[in-house]
């Protein structure tokens, strides 16, 4: 909630005054917006919205809703918002939800905006209702998540709503997860999930996700930073998952690709001497060995190989011969 000690310094602004030299609200319909974004206006504002009336609570309202998102992030409409978000009933909230979201094209140039997402926190904190929830956050999760400061939000989302509510959340990541994954805030964002840094979500669907699209993983910069953290916690199920399921067959190609031969590697170094065995056997017996020897990358897997996984020398040149 805002602190209302805290507002920008007065302005200049000229009211109206009524017959007792006090100013009046009355005369100023049809210029609240424009009232909204001057300092001395907007502290009028604010004030009309802490004495409750609901007669000027609704001029406010009706002035200011379809401009809202634009409001946001000016320095001093986005006081008068974040004060109008904690007067709003039910039906009014429905209102704002549906006009900040309409455009989705604004709401993200607000999430991106230096002070926007103070006021989208404050705007989440008044949502009465799940519906209300599912929706906004529905909306905002994909572009949010390739984002830094729109990440924040979503963790701010994580933060401020049950775990039923925020599952929304979670289902948008996942119906998304590699538009998601292959984005660099996107990538730090699902390790975050991974790792559990959100204790009301259950990373076992994202950790799934990850697996299930280990091989697209392998290959993209950002996303094999997602494959390579799920490796990276050893989890014996999951390892031979990978091994014998998901990049059965495809070891050999890996192994020359930039990113793939790190994911090898990993992969390798997590499986030890349980799993490790497949993976180089699939690799020295393919017939793209003497390719991946002379390759910068593959030729890095097979001295990993040699160092972690106790294949000689001798088995590599033995195998290279064979396919001469």
């Amino acid at each position: 909630m805002m602190d209302d000690t805290k507002f920008p310094t007065p302005g200049i602004y000229e009211f109206p005054m009524d017959s007792a030299g006090q100013k009046s609200f009355e005369d100023l319909k049809g210029k609240v917006l424009s009232i909204a974004k001057d300092p001395d206006g907007c502290q009028l504002l604010r004030q009309k919205l802490l004495e409750g009336r609901l007669e000027d609570t609704q001029i406010i309202f009706s002035e200011l809703k379809d401009g809202i998102c634009a409001l946001m992030m000016d320095p001093f409409g986005g006081v008068v918002t974040g004060k109008l978000f904690e007067v709003c009933d039910e039906e009014q909230m429905n209102e704002l939800v549906s006009s900040i979201t309409s455009d989705v094209r604004l709401l993200m140039s607000l999430c991106l905006h230096s002070q926007g997402p103070q006021y989208l926190r404050i705007f989440l904190e008044c949502l009465r209702t799940p519906e209300q929830i599912s929706h906004v956050i529905s909306v905002l999760t994909v572009p949010l998540a390739r984002d830094e400061i729109g990440s924040r939000v979503i963790s701010h989302c994580f933060d401020i709503f049950p775990a039923k509510e925020s599952m929304p959340i979670h289902y948008a990541i996942t119906n998304h997860f590699l538009e998601i994954a292959f984005n660099e805030i996107g990538s730090c964002l699902l390790q975050g999930l991974i790792s559990g840094s959100v204790e009301s979500l259950d990373p076992r669907t994202i950790i799934s996700t990850t697996l299930f699209s280990g091989y697209r993983l392998s290959t993209q910069k950002f996303g094999s930073r997602v494959l390579l953290h799920v490796i990276g916690l050893e989890i014996q199920h999951m390892l031979f998952y990978l091994v014998d399921n998901v990049l059965k067959g495809a070891f050999a190609d890996l192994s020359i690709d930039e990113y793939g031969s790190i994911v090898v590697k990993k992969l390798m170094g997590a499986c030890r001497g349980k799993y490790a065995p497949r993976i180089i056997n699939e690799i020295i017996l393919s017939p793209k060995f003497l390719y991946i020897l002379v390759d910068p990358c593959g030729y890095s897997v097979l001295e990993y190989a040699k160092d972690c996984c106790k294949v000689s020398s001798k088995d590599v040149e033995v195998y290279a011969n064979m396919g001469k």
